[in-house]
């Protein structure tokens, strides 16, 4: 069954989310063959219900949200969240900015090896610079804490950008 690239997506996001109980009920919503669908699954490499754990988790944190925190809480809640997303999406791009940036001075630096040019100081302490970034964003290391018995807990170190 020749399946369009929307539909084929949505079938795959429904099968990883668990959504139906079972891949005979899948087959029946979608309107696609139980072999069609075995075909998805060996050809995109998932699993029925993978993400089910997530899902299951997600439904639980919602109705405890729901049941036990006023609607002021529950607002506060939903803008932590957004601001935690947005720093980690800002962190990500960062990353990619900076990963571009010390290609392309990567690429100069070897076009001026290539050619006997002699390398510019400040070019080498560019792409050492922008490298360092990206480790430091996507490594942040590690603080140790002593607790009371002695015991070492590690921590990771919030990243803040002022």
């Amino acid at each position: 069954m020749a399946l369009s690239t929307r539909k084929r997506n949505l079938i795959i996001a429904d099968a990883k989310a668990g959504r139906f109980e079972n891949i005979s009920g899948l087959c029946k919503y979608h309107k696609i063959s139980r072999k069609t669908y075995y075909q998805l699954e060996k050809k995109h490499g998932f699993k029925f219900g993978e993400n089910a754990d997530i899902v299951e988790a997600a439904a639980a944190l919602s109705k405890h949200i729901e049941v036990t925190k006023s609607k002021q809480e529950k607002q506060a809640i939903e803008r932590a969240v957004k601001e935690k997303l947005s720093v980690a999406e800002m962190n990500e791009k960062l990353i990619r900015n900076n990963r571009a940036v010390a290609l392309k001075i990567q690429s100069v630096l070897a076009k001026k090896a290539k050619n006997n040019e002699l390398y510019e100081a400040k070019d080498v302490k560019s792409a050492t610079s922008a490298l360092l970034d990206i480790e430091r964003i996507a490594n942040p290391k590690p603080e140790i804490l002593v607790n009371n018995e002695n015991k070492q807990e590690i921590k990771t170190v919030e990243v803040k950008f002022v």
